[in-house]
Protein backbone atom coordinates (compact mmCIF):
# COMPACT_ATOMS: atom_id res chain seq x y z
CA UNK A 1 0.00 0.00 0.00
CA UNK A 2 1.51 3.67 -0.67
CA UNK A 3 0.97 5.96 1.62
CA UNK A 4 0.61 9.65 0.81
CA UNK A 5 3.68 11.99 1.62
CA UNK A 6 7.41 11.80 2.63
CA UNK A 7 6.89 8.57 4.72
CA UNK A 8 10.43 7.65 4.48
CA UNK A 9 10.73 6.02 7.80
CA UNK A 10 8.93 5.85 11.19
CA UNK A 11 10.32 9.15 12.51
CA UNK A 12 8.67 10.73 9.64
CA UNK A 13 5.05 8.99 10.72
CA UNK A 14 5.71 10.29 14.26
CA UNK A 15 5.73 13.82 13.02
CA UNK A 16 2.17 13.64 12.09
CA UNK A 17 1.13 13.16 15.33
CA UNK A 18 -0.73 16.40 17.27
CA UNK A 19 1.88 15.50 19.72
CA UNK A 20 4.61 14.13 18.48
CA UNK A 21 6.21 13.33 22.11
CA UNK A 22 3.48 12.27 24.17
CA UNK A 23 1.58 9.98 22.03
CA UNK A 24 4.81 8.46 20.76
CA UNK A 25 5.27 5.56 23.45
CA UNK A 26 6.06 1.56 22.86
CA UNK A 27 2.35 -0.25 23.74
CA UNK A 28 0.52 2.80 22.97
CA UNK A 29 -1.52 2.98 20.14
CA UNK A 30 -0.06 5.82 17.93
CA UNK A 31 3.33 3.74 17.92
CA UNK A 32 2.02 0.23 17.60
CA UNK A 33 -0.70 0.96 14.86
CA UNK A 34 2.97 2.67 12.93
CA UNK A 35 4.38 -0.59 13.22
CA UNK A 36 1.58 -2.76 12.75
CA UNK A 37 1.01 -1.33 9.27
CA UNK A 38 3.84 0.93 7.87
CA UNK A 39 5.95 -1.97 6.37
CA UNK A 40 2.61 -3.74 5.16
CA UNK A 41 1.68 -3.89 1.22
CA UNK A 42 -1.69 -4.74 1.85
CA UNK A 43 -3.27 -4.47 5.32
CA UNK A 44 -1.64 -5.91 8.47
CA UNK A 45 -1.83 -9.98 8.53
CA UNK A 46 -4.73 -10.12 10.72
CA UNK A 47 -6.61 -7.51 9.28
CA UNK A 48 -5.87 -9.21 5.88
CA UNK A 49 -7.73 -12.27 7.10
CA UNK A 50 -11.00 -10.52 9.23
CA UNK A 51 -11.99 -8.64 6.22
CA UNK A 52 -11.98 -12.08 3.61
CA UNK A 53 -13.76 -13.52 6.57
CA UNK A 54 -16.48 -11.11 6.54
CA UNK A 55 -16.50 -11.37 1.90
CA UNK A 56 -14.90 -8.28 1.98
CA UNK A 57 -12.55 -8.42 -1.22
CA UNK A 58 -10.62 -4.95 -0.53
CA UNK A 59 -7.55 -3.70 -2.20
CA UNK A 60 -5.96 -1.09 -0.36
CA UNK A 61 -4.82 1.82 -2.88
CA UNK A 62 -3.40 5.07 -0.40
CA UNK A 63 -2.69 5.34 3.14
CA UNK A 64 -3.20 8.96 4.87
CA UNK A 65 -1.62 9.00 8.87
CA UNK A 66 -3.24 11.17 11.18
CA UNK A 67 -5.83 11.92 8.70
CA UNK A 68 -7.88 15.07 9.18
CA UNK A 69 -11.55 15.96 8.66
CA UNK A 70 -12.91 19.63 9.20
CA UNK A 71 -16.52 19.12 11.40
CA UNK A 72 -18.86 22.05 12.02
CA UNK A 73 -18.76 24.31 15.05
CA UNK A 74 -15.47 23.47 16.94
CA UNK A 75 -12.00 24.92 16.87
CA UNK A 76 -10.12 21.49 15.35
CA UNK A 77 -10.94 18.57 12.62
CA UNK A 78 -11.32 15.01 14.07
CA UNK A 79 -7.82 13.77 13.35
CA UNK A 80 -8.30 10.01 12.34
CA UNK A 81 -5.06 7.71 13.41
CA UNK A 82 -5.02 5.99 9.57
CA UNK A 83 -7.65 6.42 6.24
CA UNK A 84 -7.29 3.74 4.16
CA UNK A 85 -8.38 4.73 0.82
CA UNK A 86 -9.80 0.64 -0.34
CA UNK A 87 -11.55 -0.43 -3.20
CA UNK A 88 -13.82 -3.01 -3.11
CA UNK A 89 -14.01 -6.23 -6.15
CA UNK A 90 -16.67 -4.50 -8.19
CA UNK A 91 -14.24 -1.58 -8.44
CA UNK A 92 -16.30 0.83 -6.12
CA UNK A 93 -13.85 3.06 -4.01
CA UNK A 94 -14.49 1.88 0.17
CA UNK A 95 -13.25 4.74 2.59
CA UNK A 96 -11.84 2.87 6.18
CA UNK A 97 -11.15 5.09 9.36
CA UNK A 98 -8.61 2.99 11.37
CA UNK A 99 -8.53 4.20 15.04
CA UNK A 100 -5.70 2.41 16.96
CA UNK A 101 -6.31 1.78 20.51
CA UNK A 102 -4.10 0.35 23.21
CA UNK A 103 -3.99 1.42 26.95
CA UNK A 104 -5.75 4.55 26.31
CA UNK A 105 -9.67 5.27 26.50
CA UNK A 106 -11.65 7.33 23.75
CA UNK A 107 -11.86 10.24 25.66
CA UNK A 108 -14.98 11.96 27.75
CA UNK A 109 -18.12 11.40 27.54
CA UNK A 110 -20.19 13.09 26.11
CA UNK A 111 -22.03 14.19 29.06
CA UNK A 112 -18.41 15.38 30.43
CA UNK A 113 -17.22 17.00 26.84
CA UNK A 114 -20.78 18.66 26.60
CA UNK A 115 -20.34 20.74 29.75
CA UNK A 116 -16.92 22.13 28.52
CA UNK A 117 -17.76 23.34 25.33
CA UNK A 118 -19.06 26.98 23.68
CA UNK A 119 -22.34 27.33 21.65
CA UNK A 120 -20.13 26.37 18.22
CA UNK A 121 -18.93 22.94 20.51
CA UNK A 122 -22.25 22.38 20.89
CA UNK A 123 -23.07 22.88 17.23
CA UNK A 124 -20.68 20.08 16.23
CA UNK A 125 -22.03 17.45 18.46
CA UNK A 126 -25.52 18.25 17.18
CA UNK A 127 -24.15 17.28 13.90
CA UNK A 128 -22.48 14.79 14.44
CA UNK A 129 -25.93 13.32 16.05
CA UNK A 130 -27.99 14.14 12.78
CA UNK A 131 -25.21 12.37 10.47
CA UNK A 132 -25.48 9.28 13.05
CA UNK A 133 -29.09 9.29 12.73
CA UNK A 134 -29.56 10.52 16.90
CA UNK A 135 -30.10 13.61 17.18
CA UNK A 136 -33.01 12.10 19.76
CA UNK A 137 -31.42 9.61 21.95
CA UNK A 138 -29.64 9.62 24.71
CA UNK A 139 -26.16 9.82 23.57
CA UNK A 140 -24.50 11.22 26.88
CA UNK A 141 -22.61 8.15 27.83
CA UNK A 142 -21.28 7.72 24.63
CA UNK A 143 -17.31 8.20 23.99
CA UNK A 144 -17.36 11.75 22.12
CA UNK A 145 -14.54 10.50 19.87
CA UNK A 146 -16.59 7.67 18.82
CA UNK A 147 -19.11 9.75 16.92
CA UNK A 148 -16.77 12.43 15.02
CA UNK A 149 -14.50 9.02 13.93
CA UNK A 150 -17.41 7.40 12.52
CA UNK A 151 -19.08 10.67 11.34
CA UNK A 152 -15.11 10.53 9.36
CA UNK A 153 -16.40 7.67 7.24
CA UNK A 154 -19.59 8.74 6.04
CA UNK A 155 -17.94 12.42 5.02
CA UNK A 156 -15.06 11.55 3.43
CA UNK A 157 -16.95 8.02 1.40
CA UNK A 158 -19.53 11.24 0.04
CA UNK A 159 -16.66 13.22 -0.89
CA UNK A 160 -15.40 10.41 -2.83
CA UNK A 161 -18.50 8.93 -3.99
CA UNK A 162 -18.51 5.62 -2.78
CA UNK A 163 -21.63 3.86 -1.13
CA UNK A 164 -20.26 1.77 1.98
CA UNK A 165 -17.34 2.08 4.31
CA UNK A 166 -15.55 0.81 7.94
CA UNK A 167 -14.78 2.83 10.84
CA UNK A 168 -12.53 -0.09 12.09
CA UNK A 169 -10.90 -0.53 15.82
CA UNK A 170 -7.29 -1.86 15.60
CA UNK A 171 -6.87 -2.82 19.71
CA UNK A 172 -2.90 -3.25 20.59
CA UNK A 173 -4.04 -4.10 24.82
CA UNK A 174 -6.85 -6.19 26.35
CA UNK A 175 -8.43 -2.95 27.40
CA UNK A 176 -12.50 -4.09 28.02
CA UNK A 177 -13.19 -0.53 29.32
CA UNK A 178 -12.57 0.23 25.79
CA UNK A 179 -14.32 -2.34 24.23
CA UNK A 180 -17.52 -1.98 26.55
CA UNK A 181 -17.73 2.04 24.98
CA UNK A 182 -17.53 0.94 21.61
CA UNK A 183 -20.19 -1.95 22.61
CA UNK A 184 -22.69 0.23 23.88
CA UNK A 185 -21.87 2.95 20.82
CA UNK A 186 -23.13 -0.29 18.24
CA UNK A 187 -25.80 -0.95 20.88
CA UNK A 188 -27.99 2.39 19.34
CA UNK A 189 -27.37 0.87 16.02
CA UNK A 190 -28.55 -2.02 17.00
CA UNK A 191 -25.92 -4.02 16.91
CA UNK A 192 -24.32 -6.29 19.92
CA UNK A 193 -20.32 -5.84 19.58
CA UNK A 194 -18.16 -8.65 18.94
CA UNK A 195 -14.06 -8.67 18.74
CA UNK A 196 -12.51 -10.06 15.29
CA UNK A 197 -15.42 -9.66 13.31
CA UNK A 198 -16.76 -6.83 10.89
CA UNK A 199 -20.63 -5.73 11.71
CA UNK A 200 -23.62 -4.32 9.91
CA UNK A 201 -24.14 -2.46 7.88
CA UNK A 202 -25.92 0.60 9.27
CA UNK A 203 -27.87 2.37 6.47
CA UNK A 204 -27.44 5.98 7.07
CA UNK A 205 -28.77 8.23 3.93
CA UNK A 206 -27.72 5.90 1.48
CA UNK A 207 -24.39 5.25 3.48
CA UNK A 208 -23.55 1.67 3.93
CA UNK A 209 -21.57 1.92 7.32
CA UNK A 210 -19.40 -1.27 8.68
CA UNK A 211 -17.49 -1.94 11.98
CA UNK A 212 -15.04 -3.76 12.94
CA UNK A 213 -12.87 -4.26 15.97
CA UNK A 214 -9.39 -6.33 15.24
CA UNK A 215 -7.81 -7.18 18.67
CA UNK A 216 -4.04 -7.93 18.08
CA UNK A 217 -1.06 -8.23 20.57
CA UNK A 218 2.01 -5.03 20.50
CA UNK A 219 3.66 -5.71 16.69
CA UNK A 220 7.46 -7.13 17.13
CA UNK A 221 8.61 -7.26 13.51
CA UNK A 222 12.08 -8.35 13.00
CA UNK A 223 14.03 -4.98 11.52
CA UNK A 224 15.94 -6.67 8.61
CA UNK A 225 12.52 -7.57 6.80
CA UNK A 226 11.39 -3.48 6.88
CA UNK A 227 13.29 -1.14 5.30
CA UNK A 228 11.12 1.57 7.67
CA UNK A 229 12.30 -0.18 10.62
CA UNK A 230 15.99 -0.22 9.30
CA UNK A 231 16.42 3.17 8.63
CA UNK A 232 14.90 4.06 12.24
CA UNK A 233 17.38 1.91 14.52
CA UNK A 234 19.92 4.02 12.29
CA UNK A 235 19.11 7.05 14.19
Amino acid sequence: MKYFGLLENMEDWRLLLADPVKHWKDEYSAKELAKAWASCDRFPRKVERILSQSGLELTPLFGFPEYKINLPGGSRPSQTDLYVLAQDREGGLFPIMVEGKAKETFGPLVSEWRKERSESGLERLDFLAKELELPFRDIDNLRYQLLHRTVSVLLEGRRIGAGRGMMLVHAFADNEDSFDDYSRFLAHFGIEAEKDSVQGPVVLGNFHLQFAWIQAPPTKLDPSKSIILQLLSMR
